[in-house]
């Protein structure tokens, strides 16, 4: 007897206790692998869609990186690479002579004042007769025109694209044109505003889609 109870008793419930305690533990093994492979698949979960943000931010990053690239190229002023562009021009000096002007744009002036420049550089003289009679409604207001008023295979005509050449390697819209009537040997050279870039006349037109025309600065 051990507390009142023979010694058998005490065998059998101290195996019972046994068996409730590894019942037990059994069941808080269970409980803990179910927790686990349920915060497995929470986690799981959450990591895709951290990762579908993630993406999505990164996204939306580059592209507002991609039109900062654009704004910035539409407020920066345009700059020429003057001395090398004199370089290559200085063999024309002596054939042809200039004659500059540009739209009443305070940036536009920007960009003339570096035109003259190159071309002084270059040794070209300034046209000295009576300034041709253009009006700036006569073209199309965005870019430089160097304009001639000879064919294009003709020399002046030759040192005009050489010098549009110059500019475009600054990055920097240029393009010329024949205007019958130009005394001989003479280049116009007319600063417009600075060209709207592509992309956003696209977006223009796509919020505008009826408009027909986004301003007289779009590049054709």
């Amino acid at each position: 007897m051990l507390w009142g109870h023979p010694v058998a008793f005490w065998d059998t419930s101290g195996f019972v206790l046994m068996l409730v305690g590894a019942g037990l533990g059994l069941a808080a093994l269970l409980v803990a692998l179910i927790s686990s492979v349920i915060l497995y698949k929470v986690t799981g979960q959450q990591q895709a869609q951290l990762k579908i943000e993630s993406d999505a931010a990164s996204e939306r990053i580059e592209k507002l990186r991609s039109q900062n690239v654009v704004l910035e190229k539409l407020v920066s002023p345009r700059y020429l690479e003057q001395q090398h562009a004199a370089t290559k021009l200085k063999p024309a000096a002596a054939s042809v002579t200039y004659w500059l002007t540009s739209v009443s744009d305070f940036e536009a002036r920007f960009v003339s004042q570096q035109i003259e420049y190159l071309l002084q550089e270059a040794g070209w003289k300034k046209f000295s007769g009576e300034p041709p009679a253009i009006s700036f409604r006569s073209f199309e207001e965005s870019g430089i025109w160097v304009e001639t008023g000879e064919e294009r295979a003709l020399p002046t005509s030759q040192t005009a694209l050489s010098l549009v050449d110059r500019i475009k390697d600054s990055d920097v819209d240029a393009r010329w044109h024949m205007r019958p009537g130009l005394p001989a040997g003479l280049i116009v050279v007319m600063v417009g505003l600075r060209p709207v870039p592509m992309e956003i006349i696209l977006n223009l037109l796509k919020k505008f889609p009826n408009s027909g025309e986004v301003g007289n600065r779009i590049v054709p």
